[in-house]
């Protein structure tokens, strides 16, 4: 160090490393082959088919728990609408996880699923918190959940990146 060497030493040791892990990363992807590309694309629409299913069925659900509440209002059917909307809000972060990651057919994504997506940030979030609340104050049932943008984060991401930009 006394003669000076070892601060930029250490720079261009961690400059090789960042530049080596940085075309690490980018590199396979120019570099891959037809046939590498057309099984990522087909692993990419399976994992789409196979999330927008699972994401399907728990919105199936969600929407049988409240006809069924909106048909005998007892506590135990609101505690129902609340599991199954939980269920219903994780998977859709989780095919909004695989959107920002780019595990998703882009067609799909793109004409299926942003429409959709834009409609939960709009429509499907606000009005299941506020019928949660307004339901629990109306009822005497005990229930504390909010709308926090921080819990359902990838939807919003995915909205604002691909959709109409929501804010």
């Amino acid at each position: 160090m006394a003669d000076g060497s070892a601060p930029e030493q250490w720079i261009v040791t961690a400059a090789i490393a960042v530049g080596t892990f940085v075309l690490g990363q980018l590199m396979p992807r120019f570099w891959m082959s037809k046939k590498e590309r057309k099984d990522v694309e087909q692993a990419n629409y399976q994992n789409s088919a196979k999330l927008l299913d699972t994401h399907e069925s728990a919105y199936r659900g969600y929407c049988a728990a409240l006809a069924d509440y909106r048909g005998d209002p007892t506590e135990a059917r609101f505690v129902e609408v609340a599991t199954k909307g939980d269920d219903y809000f994780r998977q859709a972060r989780f095919t909004c996880d695989a959107i920002l990651s780019d595990k998703i057919d882009r067609h799909h994504r793109d004409n299926t699923l942003l429409a959709h997506f834009d409609r939960v940030v709009k429509t499907t979030l606000p009005e299941h918190y506020e019928f949660m609340t307004r339901e629990s104050k109306a009822h005497n049932f005990d229930y504390r959940g909010e709308l926090r943008r921080d819990d359902h984060r990838s939807i919003y991401a995915v909205v604002e990146t691909y959709g109409s930009g929501v804010r």
